[in-house]
């Protein structure tokens, strides 16, 4: 937000420098001073000098063919479409307000709309996520204090039913955040048709695929975390059967540390979205692949470890059904490496076609 912030107030600086600079190119300095106000420009009488009109500028008037700003305000702009190379590109303001800005000013609106909506989405996703550790610690503390074998099973069921519940709760506020994205990315492309800026339109375009493939990607991904989970469960229940409390005790923290892997894998998400859509408006096509690189070897990095502890849960079990179940997990594991392949895959490719479009 901030960076975009900075962006635009650079440009601004630069815009009205150069506006100085053509100002001092313009300045002419004559003797004769008729009119009212009070620069040393010429007067009225000599076909088009400088500053025939009554502001504080040094702007020549509608006298000398095709000269701007002949209206009474302080600014350089052109009146009434006889000038061409006007600076604010509004083909014109004889009436002196300053509506040329109003475009950018709502895509920038626009942009802002989209972040604080996604921020305000992954603070919610975060209070979620720490809700509901805190009640798998309950839950898993009730487990431990409780010896007796039925309640014990009693309890994995709630606990499960909860787990669940969660999850669905958080996959509908990743699609419900999505939608509100799509919603915002199609808005920004009415805005764009508007303006009739052809490249941007397919940006857009692109992005708005973008983020139904996201969506769909994350939605594969939940379904894959709640089987895993639910293997992790059927096996916690067939330790509930051996009472062995150390393993039970792990796999609990196994879970946990699943819940706590997924969550930041939809958080790496979420932000590389929101970097994208930074980028996009930038158009800074390079940075954003190098972003999305770095993102991605991240997210492989996590896929890793979550390998290894698995690997290492594997050594730690040495019975025969439960390294049938930790197989299963594992393929499941590779099943999801293969997603993320597939996807960085989609996006390298996405990324060139934005690319070609651009040249």
């Amino acid at each position: 937000m901030s960076l975009l912030v900075l962006l635009l107030l650079n440009d601004f600086e630069l815009k009205i420098n150069e506006h100085a600079r053509k100002k001092e190119a313009k300045l002419v300095v004559v003797d004769d001073d008729a009119d009212e106000d009070d620069d040393n420009d010429g007067d009225g009488g000599d076909g088009g000098d400088a500053g025939c009109d009554d502001d504080e500028d040094n702007e020549e008037c509608v006298g000398g063919g095709g000269s701007d700003d002949a209206d009474a305000d302080d600014d350089n702009d052109c009146c009434g479409g006889v000038c061409v190379g006007d600076d604010d590109g509004g083909g014109g303001g004889c009436d002196g307000d300053g509506d040329d800005y109003f475009m950018m000013m709502m895509m920038i609106l626009m942009v802002t709309v989209i972040v604080l909506l996604v921020m305000m989405t992954k603070v919610m996703m975060m209070m979620m996520m720490i809700m509901m550790i805190v009640m798998l610690m309950l839950l898993l503390e009730v487990v431990m204090m409780m010896r007796m074998m039925m309640m014990m099973i009693m309890m994995m069921m709630m606990m499960m039913v909860v787990m669940m519940m969660m999850m669905m709760m958080m996959v509908m506020m990743l699609v419900m955040m999505m939608a509100m994205m799509m919603v915002m990315l199609l808005l920004l492309l009415l805005l764009l048709l508007m303006m009739r800026m052809i490249k941007m339109i397919m940006v857009m375009m692109m992005m708005i695929m973008m983020i139904r493939m996201m969506m769909m990607m994350m939605m594969m991904m939940m379904m894959m975390m709640m089987m895993v989970l639910l293997l992790l469960l059927m096996m916690m229940m067939i330790m509930m059967m051996m009472m062995m409390m150390l393993l039970l005790m792990m796999m609990m923290i196994l879970m946990l540390l699943l819940m706590m892997m997924m969550v930041m894998m939809m958080m790496m998400m979420m932000m590389m979205m929101i970097m994208m859509m930074v980028m996009m408006m930038m158009m800074m096509m390079m940075m954003m692949m190098m972003m999305m690189m770095m993102i991605m070897m991240m997210m492989m990095m996590m896929m890793m470890m979550m390998m290894l502890m698995m690997m290492m849960m594997m050594m730690m079990m040495m019975m025969m059904m439960m390294m049938m179940m930790m197989m299963m997990m594992m393929m499941m594991m590779m099943m999801m490496m293969m997603m993320m392949m597939m996807m960085m895959m989609m996006m390298m490719m996405m990324m060139m076609m934005m690319m070609m479009m651009m040249m």
